[in-house]
C-alpha cells in the first residue's frame, strides 16, 4: 500500500521486525525513500493515512520514521548503529532504488564484510491510480511551494516535541532531524544512547580481559 502513494520510490522493512526480534506488541518500522525533491510531498500523504487509521485502532502499528530522497542516499552518520540499520533492512518494493542505496552506502562494509543486500526481495514500484494522478499534477512550481510549507511546519511542530521532551508511543524523546533531502528521528536521542552504551559496555569488557590476563 505505501508504494502507491506520490513520489514514493522505495520501500524497507527495518527495526525490530527486519531485525527478528519483533514480538506482539511490536510496531512495524518503514524506511522510505522518494523521488528528489518530493520527499515532504510523500511523507506528509502518508502521514495523513497514518492519521486516519486511528480509527481501526492502527496508528502506532505504522512507524512510517525515516525517509530519505534519491539525491541523498548516502547515510550521513557513518558508524555501527546506522550500519546496522542499512545492513538489516528488508526492501520490498523499488528493487532499482535500493540497488542504488546499497551502493551509495557500501561504507557499511567496513563494519559488516560479509554483509549481502536483500534487494532480490524487492519489486519494482507501479504506478497506480493515484500516483499517475497526482504525481503530474504536483510535480511542477506548485509541488516545490507545497514542499517547502509541509517541511516549515513539520519541523516546526517536531521542534515544539523536543523542546518539551516529549516522548512517543514507546517511550522514546521525540526529534526529527529533517532537512529538504531527509527527515528521520534525531540521532542524539536513541541512537546517541545506543552507542554510548556499547562504549561503555566494549571499555568494561577490555578491563575484564585486561584484569583476566595480568593475573
Amino acid at each position: 500500500m505505501l508504494y502507491g502513494f506520490p513520489f514514493v520510490t522505495g520501500v524497507a522493512v527495518s527495526g525490530s521486525l527486519s531485525k527478528n526480534y519483533a514480538d506482539k506488541d511490536s510496531d512495524i518500522d518503514f524506511f522510505i525513500i522518494t523521488k528528489p525533491n518530493r520527499l515532504w510531498l510523500a511523507r506528509t500523504f502518508m502521514h495523513l493515512f497514518k492519521k486516519i487509521s486511528f480509527l481501526a485502532g492502527k496508528e502506532h502499528w505504522l512507524c512510517m520514521n525515516y525517509y530519505i530522497d534519491e539525491s541523498a542516499l548516502e547515510i550521513k552518520e557513518k558508524n555501527i548503529f546506522t550500519a546496522i540499520e542499512v545492513i538489516t533492512l528488508h526492501p520490498f518494493y523499488g528493487n532499482s532504488t535500493f540497488k542504488k542505496f546499497f551502493t551509495a552506502n557500501k561504507w557499511s562494509k567496513s563494519f559488516f564484510p560479509a554483509f549481502f543486500p536483500r534487494i532480490n526481495a524487492a519489486n519494482d514500484i507501479r504506478k497506480g491510480i493515484v500516483r499517475s494522478l497526482l504525481e503530474p499534477v504536483l510535480d511542477n512550481r506548485l509541488g516545490d511551494w507545497l514542499k517547502r510549507m509541509f517541511m516549515t511546519i513539520t519541523i516546526k511542530r517536531w521542534k515544539k516535541k523536543a523542546d518539551d521532551h516529549q516522548r512517543s508511543y514507546s517511550g522514546e524523546l521525540m526529534g526529527l532531524d529533517g532537512n529538504e533531502h531527509y527527515a528521520k528521528p534525531d540521532p542524539s536521542n536513541f541512537q546517541q544512547k545506543i552507542l554510548l552504551r556499547l562504549e561503555c559496555e566494549t571499555e568494561a569488557m577490555m578491563l575484564r580481559w585486561e584484569s583476566a590476563n595480568s593475573a
